[in-house]
């Protein structure tokens, strides 16, 4: 199980790099990515763990049923610039399945909060939330295995902009 993990950890940063697009500050992308809808709500630390759980662990191991999760979690929104972002109705939140890194898939989900970062994180993401080392990277991600399963869970540092703290946790799928 380590070596898997290992192998996991070196597909960080090519996460970190796809993350925003090219010729952005990944500041104005991950606050650009949410608040679609006026007067959608912050996202608390229990609700994000259910954003999370309901969307991207349910749908594991290869988030194929990802679009039915994300409807019946209230994502049913689509973005108007035509990206595979689906953003939620009621919540300050965004879930996107994308490909890669390597093979595979990953479900990233954006949200914005008012509780401290430290809180959703550990929230979301369970007790042993660890820096991980990318070689290169100023700020490295946080990461963990997910619910005992054999996938990793990621979150960018987050980003504080309008009163609001925005959060990026990506699942890789089984790989």
């Amino acid at each position: 199980m380590r070596m898997k993990y290992i192998s996991l950890m070196g597909v960080v940063g090519v996460l970190l790099s796809a993350c925003a697009p090219a010729g952005t500050s990944s500041e104005s992308s991950v606050a650009g990515s949410v608040g679609l809808v006026a007067d959608a709500a912050p996202v608390s630390a229990k609700r994000a763990k259910a954003i999370v759980d309901g969307v991207c662990g349910a749908s594991l191991p290869n988030f194929a049923s990802a679009p039915k999760q994300m409807a019946a979690n209230g994502f049913t929104r689509s973005s108007p610039m035509g990206t595979a972002t689906v953003y939620s109705e009621t919540d300050n939140a965004s879930v996107q399945i994308k490909d890669g890194p390597g093979m595979g898939k990953t479900c990233s989900v954006v949200i914005a909060t008012k509780d401290k970062p430290e809180t959703v994180r550990r929230e979301v993401m369970g007790p042993k939330v660890a820096r991980v080392s990318v070689p290169g990277s100023q700020d490295s991600p946080y990461g963990a295995l997910y619910r005992g399963r054999n996938v990793m869970i990621l979150s960018d540092p987050e980003t504080h902009l309008d009163g609001l703290t925005y959060m990026n946790f990506q699942m890789l799928s089984e790989r």
